[in-house]
């Protein structure tokens, strides 16, 4: 897969198909899961041996914006399966919430090229290439 980083016998690392950015990477477990207690012991403790791993590399690619990261799963989930996104930002969480969440007619809005960048498949696995190099 060209999208693919990492993956172990449980969980996989990969690039989504609209990256936020160069370091956006989304960690899943490789069984069909929707809910974080479907998860079994030996999933979770992969799952969060990948993050660890894709942490590391993110540090090393982008030292001065270490990673966030977040779990998805439920009705607000991009997906209908759990999975970790991460990705190298100048931002903490509480601005990246508070950002999320600003409403009423003062809000910004927010332009289409910093939520859906323009990446194609070759920039996405350049980006997938240059992950799993590191």
């Amino acid at each position: 897969l060209y999208r693919s980083v990492d993956r172990t016998d449980l969980a996989f690392a990969m690039v989504p198909t609209n990256p936020l950015n160069d370091g956006h990477i989304l960690v899943l477990p490789r069984r069909h899961v929707v809910r974080l207690d479907e998860l079994t012991q030996y999933e979770s403790m992969e799952l969060n041996g990948l993050l660890y791993n894709m942490q590391q590399k993110l540090y090393k690619l982008f030292p001065d914006t270490p990673p966030i990261f977040a779990m998805q799963t439920g009705e607000h989930s991009t997906q209908e399966h759990i999975h970790y996104q991460m990705f190298p930002s100048s931002f903490n969480i509480r601005e990246l919430y508070g950002a999320a969440h600003m409403r009423g007619p003062n809000a910004p809005e927010i332009p289409k090229n910093i939520t859906h960048p323009d990446y194609d498949e070759s920039i996405i696995e350049r980006i997938a290439r240059k992950l799993r190099g590191v």
